[in-house]
């Protein structure tokens, strides 16, 4: 099966980005390709490195709201897909060298990539569907390929379905225990508090929220 806009996909989506309406059908319809069939490795590294990039997709209505939670949603969706339908040595082998995303993740395997996106998404992003999808992704990934992820078993039990439910406590206090667990979640989540979910939020309460996890022990302050 062809897919016209695969690598329109493929660009980065940097804060305030505004994402083409099709990218939301093309999530969905990858979403749901990864779950009934297996796809092939020429297409599945492609996929993989999209459904981690678009989990911090935004669409901009005209009046500044924002209206991309469907494609974050679907971006969940996926992940939790590839992490029941593919081994760990299948996803261990995607060759992600190429993809954009990887330069922000230099010598990071793309399980842990997948994983700190995910981290990222259900502390930070305004929508508590979104939270939560992306905490039963990040389960679902950790549970089905164990000992691939930094401290797989705590993040779990940090970054539960139950604690990213209510949004102050996801950026206050799950936010920050995670990012003592790996530099990788403390990358992601600096990064993600300086995007459109932290500093970037036309939601003033939030950004007062956001500016709280900044409050990061020292231990953790200095990243290489």
């Amino acid at each position: 099966m062809a897919w016209p806009h695969i690598d329109s996909v493929a660009a980065a989506v940097p804060p305030f980005t505004t994402c083409e309406q099709f990218v939301q059908h093309s999530a969905s319809s990858l979403g749901w390709l990864v779950f009934r069939t297996k796809v092939s490795f020429s297409i599945s590294g492609r996929v993989t490195t999209r459904r981690a990039k678009l989990t911090s997709c935004i669409i901009r209505s005209t009046s500044g709201a924002s209206i991309g939670t469907n494609v974050r949603d679907a971006a969940n969706f996926g992940i939790w897909a590839l992490a029941r339908r593919y081994t760990t040595a299948e996803l261990q082998a995607i060759d992600i060298s190429a993809a954009v995303i990887h330069l922000r993740y230099t010598g990071c395997s793309i399980l842990q990539i997948l994983a700190t996106e995910l981290v990222v998404t259900a502390s930070l992003d305004p929508a508590g569907n979104i939270r939560r999808g992306s905490s039963a992704a990040l389960q679902e990934l950790i549970g089905r390929h164990p000992n691939t992820i930094d401290e797989g078993i705590k993040l779990v039990q940090v970054v539960d379905y139950h604690a990213v439910a209510l949004r102050s406590r996801a950026v206050t206090e799950v936010a920050t225990h995670a990012s003592q667990l790996s530099t990788w979640y403390l990358k992601g989540l600096l990064d993600g508090l300086l995007g459109w979910r932290g500093i970037g939020d036309p939601d003033v309460s939030h950004i007062n929220l956001d500016g709280s996890t900044l409050l990061i022990p020292r231990s953790h302050q200095r990243v290489a």
